[in-house]
C-alpha cells in the first residue's frame, strides 16, 4: 500500500475538525435527550404560588419553571448525586408544586417520584395554591380541617397566621374559613421527619393512648383533651386536640411519667369520691387550672358518674349519697345542695 505523508498542520485541523464534530454530536445527543422536556416548554411566562415562592426561599435553584404535561413545573438538571441515592448527577428532576418531584435518567427513563419540602416557604402561596382548587367548603373542611369563625375555640386568635390559614369563602359567617395550623401538622404535610421533635412529641401522646385522628366512633366515645402550646415546647402554635379512652386517663405512672403495665385499670369508688369532691370544690371557686388539667378531671369524673351513678357507690354508705346529689347538680338533675345551684346549659362545668 502507498504510504501517504501529512504534514503536521495538516493533521492538526484534521484532530481539530474531529473535536468539533464530536462536540457537535454530543450536544445533539444532549438535546434530543433532553427533547422530552423540550417539547413541553410552554411559550410565554409561567408562573406557580409554591414554586416561586420556594425559589425566592431558595428551596430550589439553577433551574426554570416550565409547563410539562399541561402543568406549571420547576426543571432543572442535578449538578451532583443525591445524598439520599434517589438521583444522580446529569439527571433531570421535576419538580411539581404539590411537594413531589419526578426523577429522569440521561435516557429520559423514570426513575422514581419522591416529595420535597421548604419550610420557609412563603405562607401567603400557600394560601394562593389552596385557593387556587376551587375546592367546596365541605372539602376543604374533609381534607384540610378548616373550621368556620363559629366552629373556633381559640377565637382570639383567628387573625393570628401561626394559628390558622384564612381562606375566602362564600357563604360562611365572616367571608372566611380557618385551617388550624396542628391540625394540618397532624396530617403530616408540613414536612416533619421521623426524629424531629414535633414527631416525637406526637408518638409520645400515642405510646400514652392519645388518638390524634379518632374515628367518628372514637370521637362520640372517647374524651376530647386539649394540649396547649405552651405544655407542647412551642412546637405547635395552636395546641393539639387528641382523645382517650377514660378508662386510660387512670393510668398508674411512675415518677419518669412512663405508663405501667396496669394502664387499663378501672378507678375504684375511693378514688371516685376524692375526684369529685375535687370538681365540686373547683366548680365552687371556679378554679379550672390548664385546659389538659380541667378536661382530665372532667373526664375522671364522667367515667365515675357512669360507673357509679347512681347509688351504687359500694361502702362509701352515706358519703356515696351526697356525691350523687353533687352529681345530680352539675347534671341540672337538681338545683341546689350545699349551697350551690346548677351550672347553666352552656356551662363547661355541665355533666352530660
Amino acid at each position: 500500500m502507498k504510504k501517504i505523508l501529512i504534514q503536521e498542520d495538516e493533521k492538526l485541523q484534521i484532530l481539530q475538525k474531529h473535536k468539533v464534530f464530536k462536540k457537535v454530536l454530543q450536544e445533539n445527543l444532549e438535546n434530543l435527550n433532553r427533547g422530552l422536556v423540550q417539547e413541553q416548554l410552554a411559550t410565554g411566562v409561567v408562573t406557580d404560588p409554591i414554586l416561586n415562592a420556594a425559589q425566592a426561599a431558595g428551596c430550589i435553584s439553577n433551574g426554570n419553571l416550565i409547563k410539562y404535561q399541561g402543568k406549571a413545573t420547576y426543571f432543572k438538571v442535578a449538578t451532583k448525586d443525591s445524598d439520599k441515592n434517589r438521583y444522580k448527577q446529569g439527571d433531570k428532576l421535576l419538580i411539581y408544586p404539590d411537594y413531589t418531584y419526578t426523577v429522569l435518567g440521561p435516557d429520559n427513563v423514570k426513575k422514581g417520584t419522591y416529595s420535597w419540602t421548604c419550610p420557609e416557604i412563603n405562607k401567603t402561596a400557600e394560601t394562593k395554591k389552596l385557593q387556587s382548587t376551587n375546592l367546596s367548603k365541605d372539602e376543604l373542611k374533609q381534607k384540610y380541617g378548616a373550621q368556620e369563625y363559629s366552629e373556633i375555640e381559640n377565637k382570639k386568635e383567628a387573625d393570628n397566621p401561626n394559628f390558622y390559614k384564612k381562606i375566602p369563602q362564600d357563604g360562611v359567617d365572616t367571608g372566611f374559613l380557618y385551617i388550624p395550623v396542628y391540625q394540618k401538622e397532624l396530617l403530616g404535610t408540613s414536612g416533619y421527619t421521623a426524629n424531629s421533635p414535633q414527631s416525637e412529641i406526637i408518638k409520645a401522646l400515642q405510646k400514652k393512648g392519645y388518638i390524634l385522628n379518632p374515628s367518628p366512633l372514637e370521637k362520640t366515645s372517647f374524651r376530647k383533651v386539649k394540649f396547649e402550646n405552651e405544655e407542647l415546647g412551642g412546637l405547635f402554635p395552636n395546641g393539639i386536640v387528641a382523645y382517650i379512652d377514660p378508662k386510660n386517663l387512670f393510668a398508674k405512672t411512675a415518677t419518669d411519667g412512663s405508663t405501667l403495665d396496669n394502664a387499663t385499670s378501672v378507678i375504684n369508688t375511693k378514688e371516685c369520691k376524692m375526684v369529685i369532691n375535687q370538681y365540686w370544690e373547683n366548680y365552687r371557686d371556679d378554679i379550672t387550672g390548664t385546659d389538659v388539667e380541667f378536661n382530665k378531671l372532667k373526664a375522671q369524673v364522667m367515667a365515675c358518674k357512669r360507673r357509679y351513678y347512681p347509688n351504687r357507690w359500694g361502702l362509701l354508705g352515706l358519703a356515696g349519697n351526697q356525691i350523687d346529689k353533687k352529681i345530680d347538680v352539675l347534671s341540672r338533675k337538681a338545683n341546689e345542695y350545699d349551697g350551690l345551684t346548677t351550672p347553666s346549659r352552656t356551662s363547661k362545668w355541665l355533666l352530660n
